[in-house]
């Protein structure tokens, strides 16, 4: 996933390691998971002039877990957490929904979606 972020010029701001740190406080034997944290700068910058409640829901968030037989990602539609702060930002947050299928695409890895019920 990092390699697949990397090359599309996103920004990685952090990759949380929930199993280390689970190891390191004496949790014994937790799955495997990881959290992504990632974005682009100016489309950020472009949501926030639109709503700038969007800081709440930016940068985008996957949820990776596995096992032998592949991973997982889990993944909270952005059309669904944009348009909430604006009805405006639907398509732009399709757009971001689009790019993360084709990140589960290239890694051949299982997307699970969901969706935010709209307040």
């Amino acid at each position: 996933m990092r390699r697949a972020v990397s090359k599309r010029n996103l920004v990685e701001y952090a990759v949380v390691d929930h199993r280390k740190d689970m190891l390191e406080r004496h949790v014994a034997d937790p799955q495997w998971a990881y959290t992504v944290i990632f974005g682009n700068l100016v489309a950020g910058a472009k949501l926030m002039e639109k709503a700038l409640t969007t800081v709440a829901d930016m940068p985008v968030r996957l949820g990776v877990y596995g096992s032998n037989e592949g991973s997982t990602i889990v993944y909270h539609m952005m059309s669904s957490l944009l348009q909430s702060h604006h009805s405006d930002l639907n398509q732009a947050g399709q757009g971001i929904d689009h790019l993360v299928k084709e990140l589960c695409d290239e890694l051949e890895a299982k997307l699970s979606e969901g969706k935010i019920p709209h307040s």
